[in-house]
């Protein structure tokens, strides 16, 4: 099977890639203070929300500055439909 990125999320201020996320074909993969995987079927039921403090996907916390909001109708949209199919 073929991956397809469909969005790559820095959320360093310097633009290291030291941390982020990418939204994939088969779920999103993540760099925080590990790297790891959340599988779609993860996705549809993980809590995440966007404050002051960045955006927070389960226990994994990025910085996102003014992105924050846009990003947390990105997750929603995603896990309304996953939730249709899964």
């Amino acid at each position: 099977m073929d991956e397809h990125i469909f969005l790559i999320y820095d959320s360093t201020i310097s633009g290291s890639c030291q941390k982020g996320f990418a939204i994939c074909s088969s779920g999103i993969y993540y760099r925080e203070r590990h790297q790891g995987y959340i599988s779609w079927q993860d996705f549809a039921r993980l809590r995440f929300s966007s404050g002051i403090t960045g955006l927070k996907l389960g226990n994994l916390q990025f910085n996102a500055s003014t992105d924050g909001k846009n990003l947390l109708v990105i997750f929603e949209a995603i896990q309304s439909q996953l939730r249709l199919f899964l």
